[in-house]
């Protein structure tokens, strides 16, 4: 049994409905199908079907691009093991905040073989990007510096070391930090891109 979801498709509220354990387990996959995760290594990668999951670091990424009907894409280089491969990111996959060096896992990539051989690998409607456990990291740092760049605030360490702050991160105005450095902050961030920020409390004299 398939069922098909489209523009015109109406939705109804009615009382809970018993179903087979078998149904459910049909629309759970349905709703979100298996993607299966690969080292990189395996021989018949592009040969197989359904949906695959690679994890691996960026090694190359490219700007965002936009087809002729305004779908944008996002083209990187993943590095798997001893190998890399070639993915395309479409639509809000390709808008994705990524950078060269992240520790990324993509699932539910479709395998493509092209006519001149070569393979690459596509995002599908299912995709999603996960960062792997271990790679955000929480740090405890003195802030000596502030500098705006474009939509970013940008601290710099007393290590020397600058940290990216995106608006959705700091809005406030930069100002206020500068009066005050230098300040001990503690920043958990990705490869320096700031997730969180707070200040370390105080010991009690």
């Amino acid at each position: 049994m398939y069922l098909f979801v489209g523009p015109g498709t109406l939705k109804f509220k009615t009382v809970p409905l018993d179903i087979t354990e078998e149904a459910g387990i049909q629309a759970k996959h349905a709703l979100c199908p298996s993607s299966a995760l690969m080292s990189g290594e395996e021989e018949d990668i592009f040969s197989q079907g359904g949906y695959l999951s690679l994890q691996g670091k960026i090694i190359k990424l490219c700007g965002a691009r936009m087809t002729r009907t305004n779908v944008p894409i996002l083209d990187m280089q993943l590095q798997c093991g001893g190998k890399a491969f070639d993915v395309s990111q479409w639509r809000d996959e390709a808008l994705t905040d990524l950078h060269v060096g992240d520790e990324v896992v993509l699932t539910h990539l479709r395998p493509c073989i092209f006519k001149n051989g070569q393979g690459k690998f596509q995002s599908s409607a299912y995709t999603s990007v996960q960062i792997p456990e271990g790679q955000v990291e929480e740090t405890e740092v003195t802030i000596i510096g502030v500098s705006e760049v474009q939509d970013t605030i940008h601290f710099l360490s007393s290590e020397s070391e600058v940290y990216i702050v995106p608006s959705t991160v700091f809005s406030g105005n930069p100002d206020d930090i500068i009066d005050r450095l230098p300040m001990q902050l503690i920043l958990k961030h990705l490869n320096r891109r700031v997730l969180h920020i707070r200040e370390r409390e105080s010991s009690a004299e």
